[in-house]
């Protein structure tokens, strides 16, 4: 039987690997890049688990490893660049999961910012920033200082603070070069803790 990993957190992966064997299940690892697990898969025994390099922003091939997977009985998927994918599949393939149609809400950055201000748990809307005049709106209705971010983002890219009109010129031309994964919206900016939900 195999539990496989779309991909990883780049610490972990020995507690995964005792964690698959304590259940008998032989854990597989799809990456893109082996090397960028380095750390981890030199302190376990070669043979520990089974590190298959492929595309993995390429779902149908994916997929096809998967149906091709002996036993496959589940598939993990730990991190926001691939958690939406991990979901589509898993349902597609009938694996255990979480609704894709969570997860879609949960990684647009925009709603969610909107779900908790009608909610009365943030005071901040988001703004999609998109066409002409859309300085002017972000001023009128975001004000400053705010951030402008990629609605479907990881790792802290794609993200601006302008502090002031020019901030804001500059990052709205450097996000127009940008390739996004979701969409531009701005939010007002808050200072105090930062809070990370996993």
């Amino acid at each position: 039987m195999s539990v496989v990993c779309l991909e990883s957190l780049t610490f972990g992966i020995g507690h995964l690997v005792r964690a698959a064997d304590a259940l008998g299940e032989r854990l597989v690892l799809l990456t893109r890049d082996p090397a960028y697990y380095a750390c981890e898969l030199e302190r376990l025994a070669p043979d520990a688990l089974d590190v298959v390099e492929t595309d993995t922003f390429d779902v149908e091939h994916v997929a096809d490893l998967l149906h091709r997977t002996p036993g496959l009985r589940g598939l993990i998927s730990s991190t926001d660049t691939w958690t939406l994918i991990g979901a589509e599949l898993s349902e597609r393939l009938g694996l255990p999961g979480l609704d894709p149609a969570v997860l879609r809400l949960t990684r647009d950055k925009a709603a969610v910012r909107d779900r908790l201000h009608a909610a009365g748990l943030t005071r901040g809307r988001a703004m999609d920033v998109a066409g002409h005049g859309a300085e002017e709106m972000l001023l009128k209705e975001v004000g400053l200082p705010a951030v402008l971010k990629d609605t479907a983002g990881t790792g802290s890219q794609n993200v601006w603070l302008a502090r002031d009109e020019p901030e804001l010129v500059a990052a709205l031309d450097e996000a127009a070069g940008r390739e996004l994964k979701g969409r531009l919206f701005a939010e007002p900016y808050f200072s105090g803790p930062v809070y990370l939900a996993l």
